[in-house]
C-alpha cells in the first residue's frame, strides 16, 4: 500500500511537471511578464521579464512567497490565491506594488487558475502601469485645478450634460448663485433653460 500511494504520488507529480514543462515552453517564447503561484502563494515558475523587473535569478524566485515581491502581507496574498482557486471559471485583476531595484512599482495583474493541473495553482500576468498612474495623478490635478478655477471665477458659470436635447445642471459656481439667485442644489438635474431663458425663448434654447 505504502509503495502504491507513493507511486500514485510520484504520478502525479510528474504529470504535474509535464504540465508546468509544456506552459513553460509556451511562455519562454514571449517577453510579458508571466508566474506561476502554488496553491500556498509561492512561485513556482516566473518568466525572464518578470525575474529581470525584481532584480533577482529566476531560480531564487522559485519558492519564495508572492508577499515578498509586492506590497502585500502573506494572509492577503493567501486569501487571494484561494479566492481564485474556489472560482476556476473567473478572471481576476489586481493592482499592487512590485519591489524592485529601482523602489516599487505599480502593476495590474491578471489571474486565473491554472489549466491542466492535478494540483491546485494560479498563473498571472503582470502589467507595469506607471505610466497609466502616473496619467491619472496628473488628470486628477488638472482636475483639482480646474475644480478651484470654477469655483472662484468672478462670471456665472454652469456645468451641464445634455440628455434627450435637455441640458441639465451638473454643478453651478457661486457667482450664478449670486447673479440669478437659486440655490446650488436645488438646480442640479434640472434643465438650465426653465431657469434661465423667457418663456418666448425657450424654443430658441433648446435649438
Amino acid at each position: 500500500e505504502i509503495l502504491a500511494t507513493n507511486a500514485a504520488a510520484a504520478l502525479a507529480l510528474a504529470d504535474r511537471q509535464r504540465v508546468l514543462e509544456r506552459y513553460e515552453t509556451v511562455l519562454e517564447t514571449v517577453q510579458d511578464m508571466v508566474f506561476v503561484l502554488d496553491d500556498a502563494g509561492s512561485f513556482e515558475y516566473v518568466t525572464d521579464p518578470l525575474a529581470r523587473a525584481v532584480g533577482r535569478d529566476r531560480d531564487g524566485i522559485r519558492g519564495l512567497h508572492a508577499s515578498e515581491l509586492i506590497d502585500a502581507d502573506a494572509g492577503t496574498v493567501n486569501d487571494l490565491v484561494r479566492d481564485i482557486i474556489d472560482d476556476p471559471d473567473a478572471r481576476t485583476t489586481l493592482q499592487f506594488g512590485l519591489q524592485t531595484p529601482e523602489g516599487v512599482v505599480p502593476i495590474e495583474v491578471d489571474a486565473s487558475v491554472l489549466p491542466g493541473a492535478e494540483q491546485d495553482g494560479i498563473v498571472g500576468v503582470v502589467h507595469d502601469i506607471s505610466d497609466l498612474t502616473e496619467t491619472r495623478e496628473r488628470l486628477q490635478t488638472e482636475n483639482a485645478r480646474f475644480r478651484q478655477l470654477f469655483e472662484s471665477l468672478p462670471d456665472p458659470v454652469v456645468e451641464n450634460r445634455f440628455v434627450d436635447g435637455e441640458a441639465l445642471v451638473e454643478r453651478v459656481n457661486p457667482a450664478f448663485e449670486d447673479v440669478f439667485g437659486y440655490d446650488a442644489e436645488a438646480l442640479v438635474g434640472e434643465n438650465l433653460n426653465d431657469y434661465i431663458v423667457p418663456e418666448d425663448r425657450r424654443d430658441d434654447a433648446r435649438e
